[in-house]
């Protein structure tokens, strides 16, 4: 059994549950009315998540990236990379800046959307590191709104090669989620899928901090993932 740390009770404008783990009935079905949003945290792997989209961090050219975006691309078939490649030579420059997003669809995943976001190189422009790592998730919740999205999943976006330090980008990433959650309370369902225990400790620790919830791990946690 999962259990949310709020109960019934709201742990933030817009955020009405908070789970470390996954439960079983936490994708929302397709009209389904729920009042605020829950955020999930779990260890796992990205390419097996069944909500609507999946978010996958990519360079500005979407020909590439870290070992997520190699992973979601191998997942999906070469219809994915056909399909970024499009989304490009409809940009001028054929580049996208960091921040931005395109949604493509998810072909042999098991989500229905890929949303592909640019995140920012660490070392390259720490001034503005912060504000285009906030972007891609402000731009990427934004997409869901807007093509009626009920769930999405998200990286640990920008660590590994991109070099953003775990602790910093759990920090801005769930204050980010959090306050569009508390603008929109939609999606309604929106999940970290995180590489490891310790990386797991880091964002539990930045929304625990944030949401000042009392946090139960579900017995189906990232330590028993």
């Amino acid at each position: 059994m999962s259990s949310a740390a709020s109960g019934s009770h709201r742990l933030s404008a817009g955020v009405s549950a908070f789970r470390v783990g996954r439960a079983e009935d936490s994708v929302p079905a397709s009209g389904e009315h729920r009042v605020g949003a829950t955020i999930e945290l779990a260890v796992g792997d990205l390419t097996a998540e069944t909500t609507d989209a999946i978010v996958s961090p990519s360079n500005r050219g979407l020909s590439g990236g870290g070992l997520v975006d190699l992973a979601v691309r191998r997942a999906a078939g070469p219809e994915l990379i056909a399909a970024c490649q499009a989304e490009i030579r409809k940009r001028r420059g054929g580049m996208l800046s960091p921040g931005q997003v395109v949604l493509t669809p998810g072909y042999r995943l098991p989500a229905a959307h890929v949303i592909h976001c640019v995140p920012p190189i660490y070392e390259a422009d720490r001034s503005t590191a912060q504000k285009n790592l906030a972007a891609c998730f402000t731009a990427a919740l934004e997409m869901a709104r807007v093509e009626g999205l009920g769930s999405i999943s998200f990286p640990a976006v920008a660590t590994g090669v991109y070099g953003y330090p775990v602790g910093e980008a759990a920090r801005v990433s769930t204050a980010t989620v959090v306050e569009q959650l508390a603008a929109f309370a939609a999606p309604r369902l929106v999940r970290f899928v995180l590489y490891g225990p310790a990386m797991l400790d880091e964002y539990v620790g930045a929304i625990r901090d944030l949401l000042g919830a009392r946090v139960r791990a579900d017995e189906r946690s990232a330590s028993a993932e």
